[in-house]
């Protein structure tokens, strides 16, 4: 049995959640249960994902393709589908007027917004088909000749408006639904002899115009009528309206597999990009409003520079799926998408395995998004999608919901109004400060994921009872837009998203117009008005979002000073002497791998002390700290430290539940706890966590249990339930996992999983029920052993994986990663985890410890014996006394009278 010395730290309240040591673990957040994980490597080099991207112009609307120019760029747009339209016969060898006036018109639109030289598609539009197309008296193929003979018409029409680079032609669109196209059963002969009447009758003008088809709206019938019509296709392509999600992704591989162009010519939702770019489409297309998450997509996997896919995931049975990319400039986003007409509700977990990062500006290695569905066909769907902002960096952006004054970066001043506005339309300005004028307060939320399409926005709502919301005056798109406060509802005018400018600041966007929230003329005076402005980056269209209380100000901290690092167990705590500012609202605590390139590993530090626990054993950090004030300016970086996490065999983490969440050891492994909590009488100690075996679980540090060799004991009062409840689960997926289980078909079961076949160690009893049993699991280089009140019941020395090889990030007492297994029922105490393999001897001498209390150190360097305020001692075996006691402590060179814990030794 290892020595028992107490160690010292103080109390601090860290986001609400009380913990001896601030650390990472403080800052964690409980993570939902999810449906599917989305492992990923911040650092990884990921696979590229070229796709040819385009918008839509067989609906005819201007404002569609500006807006989605505007928010993609114009080098990302390499296709654009229009159309020929088979209203009126050409029966005389040349088209209507009313035919030349809509190409006419389409050709103007791509000419003043597309790149020159775009690659063209055309496609039918039409609202009815002519008879002529039809007729029943003629052929199949005379009746295909005609159709061709439409599209050549409508091509030559185009090129006289200088527009030639016609790289596809769809002849019909969604023939399986029918819309008039060819006539009835000979429908799908019809469509063929178009394509052949193209290829045969030109004297050879398309002979480098892919043919596409089949154009399907049920995915299930794309092979159907892709397959009929092969042998004169280059270009298989379907929609995803109707079908099975596998029919939808197994088509682009049977079309890619044959040598032919995959496509998606009508893509409804970021799902079915993500989907298809995983199996094969080559080109996809946007029918509708290409807005911020479409274009970021595009912008992550464009042809001309694309980004890396870092991560990915489906679930096939809900219609949605998810993705992580990193853009060519580096920044990583993570995506999430719903089928338009068939999803349902899914929650994807985006779990980073290399790095703490930061999720739209939230701390933690995991982030739950969550994509709404609906019941059916148009019954609550809101085709959702949506993307999130993976930071990791010196420069994190802050995290946007709740009540703020939004101070210009130029001047200092607050957007608002000189008095608060009950009714109708009233214009925008920047005012000098007030710390309690609600008038120029903005309440700064989310839409909400059921906001119907793209939730990547918020709505800015005045902070009065008028309910007053920033919009865009008789929604206009052009510069120069009057911006004010209307009683409005949700509007795209009235909803904005945030680009992060850095230093603590936003560029505010109009989802509506994609334009930028600036000052008129970028004036410093007060009662400027505020307007829509084509990007210029100054600073008068860079916004900070502060607390109302707080004087806005541009001057930067002192740095902190005398900063040391203490290198433990399994972690490193800094110590360092506080900035002299006066306005000082905390510290970020920044780590580097190299030497060099720094990134935050912490924000919003109160104390002067931290503890990074996810340092990896061995390997050395570079460490320095930065004061930021409560204007989010930074202060230059404090002197730099190094140190790393010794790797010593100790325990690591210890969890007595007494009434806290708080991890005992130096490492600061501190648990989450999530839902209901109930403290119930303890084995040991003074209280135990009770889980109910419904929605509360208990959520533990990210890098726990990374290591090569593991020992978790804990005592467990299990009141039984259904098979495959989880007394601890630690993985990152559904495929890297280890967990103990009171009961599976045949026992007690733990399991390890590296992706590929599961190892186990399975005792042929269920963990008994209705009574304290001390459970241990040891997994190291002899395999892996159960132990039960102390006794080994079962070994397997077959199990070769160990914990480093899955590297673990999320960590759960109390529930599994999947989301069908159910929570625990039963309470837990005196939770412990140990980087080494313990011995038989000390499991069982862990059974005969009596109640473990809370001790002080009279000297807190020493790590001997010390009696406590009562005269209650412990001795250098294990032996503790039964009793809670304070002690003298040593902080900031003054002697304290305070709580403290024990460190297993």
């Amino acid at each position: 049995m290892k020595r028992i010395f107490a160690f010292l730290s103080f109390v601090s309240f860290v986001g609400g959640v009380c913990a001896q040591v601030v650390s990472t673990a403080s800052f964690m957040r409980p993570q939902a249960k999810s449906d599917v994980a989305v492992p990923f490597r911040y650092l990884d080099e990921g696979v590229a994902t070229p796709i040819e991207w385009g918008l839509d112009l067989a609906w005819l609307s201007e404002d569609n393709i500006r807006c989605g120019v505007t928010y993609a760029g114009r080098d990302v747009i390499d296709i654009i589908r229009t159309s020929y339209m088979p209203t009126e016969s050409v029966e005389g060898g040349t088209l209507s007027n009313a035919q030349i006036n809509k190409i006419r018109r389409r050709a103007n639109i791509i000419k003043q917004y597309a790149k020159p030289g775009v690659s063209l598609n055309l496609n039918d539009d039409h609202a009815s088909v002519n008879a002529w197309y039809n007729a029943s008296n003629i052929s199949s193929e005379e009746r295909g000749k005609r159709w061709a003979q439409v599209i050549d018409l409508t091509i030559k029409k185009y090129a006289e408006y200088g527009l030639t680079n016609f790289v596809s032609i769809s002849p019909y669109n969604e023939p399986d639904y029918g819309w008039d196209q060819g006539l009835g059963s000979t429908r799908k002969a019809d469509f063929l002899n178009t394509c052949k009447s193209l290829r045969q009758d030109f004297d050879g003008a398309y002979d480098n115009v892919r043919m596409c088809g089949g154009n399907t709206l049920n995915d299930d019938k794309a092979y159907e009528w892709w397959n009929y019509l092969k042998l004169y296709l280059d270009e298989g392509n379907t929609h995803q309206l109707a079908g099975n999600f596998d029919n939808y992704a197994n088509f682009f591989k049977q079309v890619r597999n044959y040598g032919h162009h995959a496509t998606a010519d009508e893509l409804h939702n970021t799902m079915e990009a993500m989907v298809g770019v995983e199996y094969g489409m080559q080109t996809g297309i946007w029918w509708g409003t290409c807005e911020y998450t479409r274009s970021q997509f595009m912008k992550a996997t464009c042809q001309s520079n694309p980004g890396r896919r870092l991560g990915y995931g489906e679930h096939r049975a809900n219609w949605t799926s998810a993705a992580v990319y990193r853009h060519p400039g580096g920044r990583v986003q993570a995506f999430g998408g719903t089928s338009e007409r068939q999803a349902v509700d899914t929650r994807y977990a985006f779990v980073c395995l290399d790095r703490p990062v930061w999720y739209d500006g939230l701390p933690g290695r995991g982030y739950v998004m969550w994509l709404p569905g609906g019941t059916g066909y148009q019954q609550g769907q809101t085709s959702a999608e949506g993307v999130v902002d993976v930071q990791s960096g010196e420069d994190i952006m802050p995290h946007i919901d709740g009540t703020y004054k939004v101070v210009n970066m130029k001047n200092g001043m607050v957007m608002g109004f000189g008095s608060a506005p009950t009714s109708g339309w009233v214009s925008t300005s920047q005012r000098k400060n007030s710390n309690t004028a609600k008038y120029l307060q903005w309440n700064v939320k989310p839409v909400g994921e059921r906001a119907g399409g793209d939730f990547s926005y918020y709505i800015f709502t005045l902070n009065t009872t008028a309910g007053m919301i920033l919009d865009i005056k008789d929604w206009n798109l052009n510069a120069g837009a009057d911006v004010g406060a209307y009683p409005g509802g949700r509007g795209t005018n009235e909803q904005w998203y945030l680009e992060y400018a850095g230093n603590g600041a936003f560029y505010i966007r109009s989802r509506f117009s994609t334009k930028y929230l600036g000052v008129l003329n970028g004036s410093d005076k007060a009662n400027a008005n505020i307007e829509m402005q084509n990007f210029s980056g100054d600073a008068s269209q860079q916004w900070r979002f502060l607390p109302a209380e707080v004087t806005p100000d541009f001057e930067a901290p002192a740095s902190p000073s005398n900063l040391v690092a203490t290198s433990n167990t399994a972690s490193v705590r800094l110590d360092w002497d506080a900035s002299e500012s006066e306005d000082l609202a905390g510290y970020t605590i920044m780590r580097s791998d190299n030497g060099t390139d720094f990134y935050a590993i912490a924000k919003q530090v109160t104390g002067t002390s931290f503890t990074d626990n996810e340092a990896l054993d061995g390997q050395s950090y570079t460490y320095c700290v930065c004061a930021v004030d409560k204007s989010l300016n930074m202060s230059e970086h404090s002197a730099t430290v190094t140190g790393m996490a010794t790797g010593e065999r100790d325990c690591i983490c210890w969890l007595p539940f007494d009434a806290t969440c708080y991890d005992m050891t130096p490492n600061g492994n501190h648990c989450t706890l999530s839902g209901d909590t109930t403290w119930a009488e303890p084995q040991r100690g003074a209280n135990a966590i009770t889980l109910k075996g419904s929605d509360n679980f208990i959520q533990l540090p990210y890098t726990v249990a990374n290591h090569d060799e593991l020992t978790v004991a804990c005592w467990v009062y299990w009141l039984g339930g259904n098979t495959w409840q989880r007394l601890w689960h630690f993985g990152t997926d559904d495929n890297h996992y280890m967990y103990l289980t009171p009961k599976s078909g045949s026992g007690m079961r733990f399991a390890i999983k590296n992706g590929e076949t599961e190892q186990r160690v399975t005792y042929t009893q269920n963990l008994r029920t209705n009574v304290w049993v001390h459970v241990a699991l040891s997994i190291g280089a002899e395999g892996a052993s159960l132990y039960v009140n102390g006794k080994a019941v079962v070994t397997n020395t077959k199990v070769t994986l160990r914990p480093s090889d899955i590297m673990p990030a999320l960590n759960y007492i109390g529930r599994s990663l999947s989301s069908s297994d159910p929570y625990f029922n039963g309470t837990i105490d005196d939770f412990r985890i140990y980087n080494y393999v313990l011995s038989a001897e000390e499991i069982s001498a862990l059974i005969d410890e009596p109640d473990a209390i809370e001790s002080i150190a009279s000297d807190p360097a020493s790590p001997v014996a010390a009696k406590t305020s009562q005269g209650t001692t412990y001795d250098l075996q294990g032996r503790r006394a039964l009793s809670k006691t304070k002690g003298i402590v040593i902080h900031n060179g003054r002697k304290e009278v305070r709580e403290c814990g024990l460190k297993i030794e």
